[in-house]
């Protein structure tokens, strides 16, 4: 199942230009190179065109294209993604779906929008909060990440304890196949019970099986009550991840707790000076009482918990937050009204960047093994002589582990290699190969790895079924 790449496609353009309006036919590599990538620092080919799309029919046009001249194809919503699942193929075809952007129905009762796949996550949650609703799933590039993008990759975010990932919020759907046929599937209903759930077949499907061209998304109450964040440091990672367990044992209503390890609160004041805390001492902040009064200090190997309760009982829960921090061995439990405590997580993936750390992985364990799993990269780090920065999304065990690199020749292969190994550990633990970022082309050596053959292959079978000609993100996924 692979299709025809090289240029083979290039004699072919003017037939595809024909038939799509001349603004939505990019051919000049000076302005398809735009196209071509996106954060996963994987080489782009040069694409022998870029569709513009503006409408369902712009996609079925340039799709029976592709599929009749066997034309390796890239969908591309945002270009935010960082497992090189919209890098263009040398020679290949880009959809682009950023300009079908348009809030087409918001329903306030049926809490229901329908939207195009352009639309920014960013714009929808401002529109549904117009009426006291959010679009839940936030990944931290909600402000330039797409709607398609995000269902075609299932991306998660800090909301997602609290409020579900992004499949838990899709409805339904309408998708092109690389034949052109058009899908539609769910619908405006919160209940459905019939036929297959061909939804969620295409959700996390990262654009291997079709084009996502429209999508009926559901929208949730924005949470009230008293708005809380705390922030507790630890000796270790290692207890900070026994500490949500601790804190999920109790059944608390956490808007989310996120884990930062000690290399990455190192890099946040390193790299931002004034951004996170100085000379290891917590944020400034009100500590309700009972806090720990002596204060506390993130030493070599320690860690933080930063957490957000809403709730009208925050107090109370603020209360068994802090029991659980100290079972833990937390030194030190702070809190304050608002949200400024998260400011430091807010700004570190700006300080891993800027210490060179760009490589990253984003497996996924049960919260019950987070502890395990960050012992593991300890061990792992500590074996290859090179720092890890880990942050987690702790309350669903998602991880994104940072690998500093060296100017060294083979240096990219050797970190690979140390993010394979704690991809392993984590499945060696329940857990997944990816959360939230997807498979793209960076992990698809890795899936056989966490699939048993025949899982896989039913996977495979699925794909050749709509996709035969093999155009769609050939080699990647799985």
């Amino acid at each position: 199942m692979t299709a025809h790449h090289g240029h083979a496609a290039g004699a072919r353009v003017d037939e595809l230009r024909s038939a799509l309006p001349p603004s939505r036919v990019l051919v000049d590599p000076a302005r398809t190179a735009a196209y071509a990538s996106d954060w996963s620092g994987i080489a782009a080919g040069s694409p022998s065109a870029v569709v513009l799309a503006e409408t369902t029919h712009d996609v079925v046009v340039a799709l029976r294209w592709a599929n009749h001249h066997g034309v390796p194809t890239t969908l591309r919503g945002g270009g935010s993604g960082v497992s090189g699942g919209a890098v263009a193929y040398d020679g290949g075809l880009v959809v682009s779906t950023a300009r079908m952007n348009r809030i087409l129905d918001l329903s306030p009762v049926d809490r229901i929008a329908v939207v195009e796949p352009g639309v920014l996550i960013a714009h929808l949650d401002r529109a549904a909060g117009a009426h006291g609703l959010m679009y839940a799933p936030d990944p931290v590039s909600k402000d330039i990440a797409t709607i398609g993008g995000s269902i075609a990759t299932n991306a998660g975010g800090l909301r997602c304890l609290a409020h579900g990932v992004t499949s838990e919020a899709v409805s339904g759907l309408e998708v092109v196949l690389p034949d052109g046929r058009v899908l539609h599937t769910g619908g405006r209903t919160r209940k459905s019970a019939t036929g297959y759930d061909l939804t969620h077949l295409f959700v996390g499907s990262e654009g291997s099986l079709g084009v996502i061209t429209q999508a009926t998304v559901r929208l949730t109450p924005l949470p009230r009550g008293e708005r809380v964040t705390f922030a507790a440091t630890f000796p270790s990672a290692q207890a900070a991840g026994a500490a949500v367990a601790g804190l999920l044992g109790r059944g608390l209503d956490l808007e989310l707790p996120e884990l930062l390890d000690h290399s990455t609160l190192e890099f946040v004041r390193r790299h931002l000076a004034g951004a996170g805390p100085t000379d290891g001492a917590m944020p400034d902040g009100a500590m309700p009482d009972g806090a720990m009064p002596d204060g506390g200090t993130v030493r070599d190997g320690g860690a933080m918990l930063v957490g957000m309760v809403i709730a009208v009982d925050a107090a109370a829960q603020l209360v068994e937050a802090r029991a659980a921090a100290t079972d833990a061995g937390a030194v030190h439990f702070e809190a304050s009204q608002g949200t400024g405590m998260l400011d430091v997580r807010a700004r570190v993936k700006e300080a891993l960047m800027a210490g060179g750390l760009e490589a990253s992985c984003d497996a996924a364990v049960p919260p019950s093994r987070l502890a395990e799993l960050l012992a593991a990269i300890d061990v792992i780090a500590a074996r290859d002589g090179r720092v890890v920065a880990t942050v987690a999304h702790a309350g669903d065990g998602n991880i994104h582990a940072a690998v500093q690199s060296r100017d060294e020749p083979d240096d990219a292969e050797a970190v690979q290699r140390v993010l394979r190994d704690i991809v392993r550990a984590a499945l060696a633990l329940d857990g997944v190969v990816t959360g939230e970022h997807g498979i793209g082309a960076a992990k698809v050596h890795l899936v056989a790895e966490q699939f048993t053959p025949d899982t896989l292959a039913v996977q495979h079978a699925i794909r050749e079924l709509l996709d035969p000609r093999g155009i769609l993100n050939p080699g990647r996924v799985i």
